[in-house]
Formats: C-alpha cells, sequence, structure tokens
C-alpha cells in the first residue's frame, strides 16, 4: 500500500481504504508508514488542531511509549483515530473485473488544502512517540558520524571506532525498520468538535484492561512468568487458591489472592514494596525466573506458615477452603493483600539488612496476633491499621512507616535473645 506524496501536479493526499459503517458514521480503515505519518497528520501534536479535540498531552506517557517501541521489535499499537469534515473527503471505489464498483474498497482522496481539517482524537501520545522516536534515531545517527569523524581525525582508538560503527549501523537498521512498518488509521467522517470530544470519552470507556488480565497474557513481565509456576508448586498458593478473573478477592471468596496481586508480591520479595527493577536486571530475571519461584515458594511455604498460625492452617489438607477461608478472613487480617504484601516486604528488608536467616522474624511476628479484634495489635501499633477499621491503610507513607516499624522491632527483639543467650 503507498502513498501518493505531494507534487505540484497531484493535490491531494490518496491511498487505498476500507469503508464502512460505524455508529450512523461513515469510516474510513487504512495503514501509514511510520515514516508517512507526517505526510497527513500534522507535523506536531501539540498543536491547536490537534489538541482542541483532546485530553491534555502527558509527555512521560508519550516517553513510556517511545521507550517501549525501542527497546520492542515485536511491538503493538492501536490505531490512531481521526475525525474531518465530510465534505473534505472523496471516496473513489474500486472496480471488480464486471466493472461493477465495488462499495467498501476504493481510493480514499483528500485535498491538501483540506488536511488541516484533520482531528486527532485520540492517538495523540502514540503519534508524539513516534515522532520523537524516529526525530530521536536520526540525531543518535548523526551524533554517532561525528563522533566517528572525531575518531578518526587523527590518532584512533581503532576497537572504540569499531564500537561506534557497529552502533551506527544498528541505529540506522533500527530507524529504518520501524520506518517501514506501519500504523493503522481509522478516519471517521465527524469535524464537530464536541462530536469528536464524546467519541474520545466514549473510546476511553470501552477498551480499559484490568490489571488481572495484563498480568495473565504478559508473560514477558518475568514476575508474571513466575506466578504461574509458583500458583502450580507452592502448597500455600496451590491452584484454586489464586483467582484468576479478577483484580481483587471478595471477602466471601475461597482464593488468598489475585493473579496480579500474587506477581506484585513477589516483585516485593526480590525489590521491597516499592522497588525498582533495572531493565538490565529485568532482562535477566525473563532469561532465568527461578529465583523468583524459588523465593515466592520458601516465603509462602516456609516463612509465612511460621510467621502465623492463619498460614500454618492453610498448609493443613483437611483445610476446606470454601468454608474457612472466608471465615479466617472475617476473623483476621492475615489474608489482607495489603498485609501479605508487607509481610513481602519485611521478608525482603530482613534478608537485606540481617541475612537470609528469616527466622527471627517469622517468631517475632508468631509472638503477635493478626486478629482484627486485638485493639493494640502489632499491626495497629505500626500504624498499618487504625484502631477499631476493618482494613488496613493503603497509603504509601503508612506502608513503608509500618514495614521499618516492624523491622526495627523485630530486630531488637532478636537482639534481646541473643544478649540474653536465647
Amino acid at each position: 500500500m503507498s502513498v501518493v506524496l505531494p507534487t505540484n501536479k497531484v493535490q491531494s493526499f490518496r491511498i487505498p481504504a476500507h469503508r464502512f459503517a460505524q455508529g450512523h458514521r461513515t469510516v474510513f480503515a487504512f495503514a501509514l508508514d511510520l515514516r508517512q505519518l507526517d505526510s497527513m497528520l500534522p507535523q506536531r501534536i501539540d498543536e491547536d488542531v490537534v489538541r482542541e479535540a483532546n485530553r491534555r498531552l502527558t509527555p512521560s506517557h508519550a516517553k513510556k511509549i517511545e521507550s517501549y517501541l525501542r527497546n520492542h521489535d515485536d511491538w503493538v499499537l492501536g490505531a490512531l483515530l481521526l475525525g474531518i469534515d465530510s465534505d473534505a473527503v472523496k471516496f473513489n471505489p474500486f472496480k471488480d473485473e464486471e466493472g461493477n464498483q465495488n462499495p467498501v474498497f476504493g481510493e480514499l482522496e483528500i485535498p491538501y488544502d483540506r488536511l488541516n481539517n484533520l482531528r486527532l482524537f485520540d492517538g495523540q501520545h502514540r503519534r508524539r512517540a513516534v515522532q520523537d522516536l524516529l526525530a530521536g534515531l536520526v540525531n543518535d545517527e548523526k551524533r554517532l558520524l561525528r563522533s566517528i569523524e572525531k575518531e578518526t581525525a587523527g590518532d584512533h582508538d581503532q576497537d572504540a571506532v569499531a564500537v561506534l560503527r557497529k552502533q551506527l549501523v544498528e541505529t540506522r537498521e533500527k530507524r529504518q525498520s520501524l520506518e517501514s512498518q506501519s500504523l493503522p488509521i481509522v478516519l471517521y467522517n465527524e469535524g464537530d468538535i464536541k462530536a469528536l470530544r464524546r467519541m474520545f470519552a466514549d473510546a476511553a470507556k470501552t477498551k480499559p484492561i484490568e490489571a488481572v488480565t495484563r498480568a495473565r497474557f504478559d508473560d514477558r513481565d518475568p514476575f508474571n512468568h513466575a506466578a504461574y509456576e509458583v500458583r502450580e508448586q507452592s502448597e500455600l498458593f496451590r491452584d484454586g487458591r489464586v483467582e484468576m478473573e479478577r483484580n481483587t478477592v471478595a471477602r466471601t471468596s475461597p482464593r488468598l489472592l489475585a493473579f496480579n496481586q500474587l506477581a506484585t508480591t513477589l516483585k516485593t520479595l526480590m525489590f521491597g514494596y516499592y522497588g525498582r527493577v533495572s531493565r538490565v536486571r529485568s532482562e535477566e530475571l525473563r532469561a532465568d525466573h527461578e529465583p523468583i519461584v524459588k523465593l515466592g515458594i520458601e516465603w509462602g511455604d516456609d516463612f509465612l506458615p511460621t510467621s502465623c498460625e492463619t498460614y500454618e492452617k492453610l498448609l493443613d489438607p483437611e483445610t476446606d477452603d470454601t468454608l474457612e477461608i472466608p471465615e479466617m478472613r472475617r476473623e483476621t487480617f492475615a489474608l489482607n493483600a495489603t498485609v501479605l504484601r508487607v509481610l513481602g516486604a519485611c521478608f525482603h528488608g530482613w534478608r537485606e539488612e540481617v541475612g537470609e536467616n528469616t527466622k527471627p522474624l517469622a517468631e517475632f511476628l508468631r509472638a503477635h496476633s493478626f486478629k482484627n479484634t486485638v485493639r493494640d495489635s502489632l499491626l495497629v501499633r505500626a500504624g498499618l491499621v487504625r484502631r477499631g477499621d476493618t482494613s488496613p491503610v493503603g497509603r504509601r507513607q503508612e506502608v513503608q512507616k509500618a514495614i521499618r516499624y516492624i523491622l526495627r522491632n523485630a530486630k531488637r527483639h532478636r537482639n534481646r535473645r541473643v544478649r540474653n543467650g536465647g
């Protein structure tokens, strides 16, 4: 599929397209190579012609998409949605072998002087990401060429020059590969700004993806991948105890955690409650996620049962999940997802600060009740639960404070036992 680019003789943008109806509007679908976007869409995404039919542009969001495109050869991006005045579009149907006009396939034609009527109402961050990425790759090529010229101007390090030339080839190949790939475009015969804004709102309502679905489907994330194996191998999180359809677990559910919550907790075990994973480390774990699985099973099947009798009871094969887990949830905070993740963060913090032997931390926790009827429990004193409340506080500040409180007091408890010869 090709685009007829502007010349002195050709006065219209033309491209093969599929015509169809949606919501009583005529719609055209086609694709543009990434390098061809500027031949149709406004040069800058923040111009009034685009902004008036869009939400406020968030540069960080565009940067995330740009980074995704730069680092994933198997990238996927959805269609850009645009609107245009109906009198600015002409559709020339293709003819079949018998000379009859095809009602749905033909050539879309827009006069060049009407392209400024285009309104991008969904996809501005994708558009900006593509534009900035291609421009950035061009700049990278120029920078590498200057570096090569500088290195070869006099006495130079041949190895360094070889590295620069390799980087130049890779950058150029990346740009050329991206430029030859395409984005789908869906163009609505609608030029009214108010209508386009309503269409944007409608499109946003219909495409949210639940966190549990993202976690289940994206096995490129090593923690999502590991969560499947923990679910299969762990006695505590055995199949049937992990919710696979919902983002959270209902109070009456026989499940312990949602799949996405389990994946997040596994990340907490390795990197802390709000720990960040570098791209290099993430790639290492993607290649070998066994350390995550091993840590998750150690935490779930050894540490938690030692820390609290509730988890110990769950390892009993006689436990009836359907009846007992909902009842436990009414009586204790131990099965709350936030509490489980806090215990995961304490497990991580202890291993980082003290050592891999987490038995003293487990013994400290075992000495305290997790029941929600205890007014001055460890969780209340830590600030994770307000006295009389039926659920923990989920705000970052309180959670981090609670983790520090538990670790600090667990270390004091261990030190006293050591001094007393225990």
